[in-house]
């Protein structure tokens, strides 16, 4: 008696479902329908037999015992132009590739040879329909450009790479022609090699040090020493680095008495903070 009570129930749960938006294709499979999983609502892609959306749906599934049937509402998707289906691959919610070319949100932009992911950070990526999402924004290339998002890098894709990357983008990158700050800032005319550089940062600055040189975001630290510098990483000195030399406020050298008279006071508001 339980048992077809539940079946009951859940039938006319997939009833609910499918009535309550007129916009949304619905699947009853048979008398007994397993377990209806919540609504996943997304950005993406959808492949739907020789044609391809994008756009913000909802993804439900109706789970029977022997089949899985997904359900989403097309109605409120793009329909992408010119695309293959066949080859076409959802890379994440933004990206979209078939054997032609690349898509953003549904629409073309670029080709697809040479295709890549680089690398992703956090960030507040907008849709076309205005709304914004603290999502991965990705770096990618093709064999003739380098994207950050959107936005065009103008360096070679061939001997392009990423030298520092944080939680809100592109720190450093480099090709053939030299380092750049944020993929757009010369700092150095020609690329570094290959365990010949590190990065340091703190919630202030972000400093990369090469071989001979030290640089605070483009500012070239002149006297720094590679091999003894560091920073500081509480509260109180953010500004400050060293090396077995020197002291540096914001990459600047800092003479005795600046720094005796930094420390003086920085030490006593930490200790009364504390």
């Amino acid at each position: 008696m339980g048992g077809e009570i539940k079946k009951k129930i859940i039938f006319l749960l997939g009833i609910f479902f499918c009535n309550f938006n007129s916009t949304f294709a619905c699947i009853v499979i048979g008398e007994e329908l397993g377990s209806i999983n919540p609504n996943r609502e997304r950005y993406g892609y959808k492949i739907s037999g020789e044609e391809v959306f994008y756009g913000h749906f909802i993804e439900r599934k109706i789970v029977n015992k022997k089949t899985v049937t997904v359900v989403a509402d097309f109605q409120n998707l793009r329909k992408l132009e010119n695309v293959n289906a066949e080859t076409f691959k959802e890379e994440n919610q933004c990206y979209g590739t078939d054997k032609n070319y690349i898509y953003y949100q549904g629409i073309k932009l670029d080709k697809s040879s040479g295709f890549e992911i680089i690398g992703s950070y956090n960030a507040n990526v907008e849709y076309r329909d205005g709304t914004t999402e603290y999502i991965k924004n990705y770096i990618i290339k093709n064999s003739e450009h380098v994207y950050d998002g959107l936005e065009i890098l103008l360096l070679d894709p061939k001997t392009f790479k990423i030298l520092y990357l944080n939680n809100k983008g592109l720190v450093y990158a480099q090709d053939k022609t030299g380092v750049y700050y944020k993929g757009k800032e010369k700092i150095m005319d020609t690329p570094v090699k290959n365990g010949e550089y590190s990065s340091l940062e703190n919630s202030r600055h972000v400093y990369l040090l090469t071989k001979y040189r030290v640089f605070m975001e483009t500012v070239l630290i002149k006297e720094a020493d590679p091999e003894t510098f560091k920073i500081f990483d509480n509260d109180v000195f953010l500004e400050i680095a060293e090396d077995k030399k020197n002291f540096y406020k914001n990459g600047v050298k800092m003479s005795k008495k600046e720094r005796e008279d930094y420390f003086k006071l920085n030490v006593k508001k930490e200790n009364q903070e504390f």
